[in-house]
């Protein structure tokens, strides 16, 4: 396999240092160094194309499977550790917060009946029943229930 000119393992355009492949490298398909990962992290910090370190890695022996997967476990590992995943149970959807938000609503709605009704038969006239927040909040309530319910067990 020729590599291009550019490809030269003596580029100055790469300041980090690259570590050589150990012996079977490209048969055993693994990287064998925290090297090589800090290697492709820091070219990937430089603004260096997916292309430019692949050629790069190659012209150090590499193969351009080796090099590509390389690259791909750098760039998936940058991701996941710019945007972690929530931990267990934490957001909208999980029981504790449906528990929560579909009580409140539903309190709310007692009180505003309560009040408005308490108003109106002192000094007469209008109150107003609340139904549809109260309805609304029991049911995501109890949903948030079965929800806690699930993931408990």
């Amino acid at each position: 396999m020729s590599v291009p000119p550019s490809a030269n393992p003596d580029d100055n355009r790469f300041s980090a240092q690259l570590p050589a492949p150990s012996a079977g490298t490209a048969s055993k398909n693994t990287p064998n160094s925290d090297e090589l990962y800090n290697y492709v992290a820091a070219c990937l910090a430089q603004d260096h194309s997916r292309s430019q370190i692949r050629l790069q890695l190659m012209a150090y022996g590499y193969s351009e499977a080796d090099a590509d997967r390389f690259v791909e476990q750098v760039e998936r590992d940058q991701r996941q550790a710019a945007n972690p995943p929530p931990p267990e149970g934490y957001g909208g959807n999980s029981g504790s917060t449906n528990m929560l938000i579909g009580g409140i609503v539903c309190v709310v709605g007692i009180v505003i009946t309560v009040a408005t009704y308490s108003a109106a038969s002192e000094g007469g006239g209008r109150y107003v029943i609340a139904w549809g927040a109260i309805i609304w909040g029991a049911i995501q309530f109890f949903r948030g229930m079965a929800q806690s319910s699930q993931s408990g067990s």
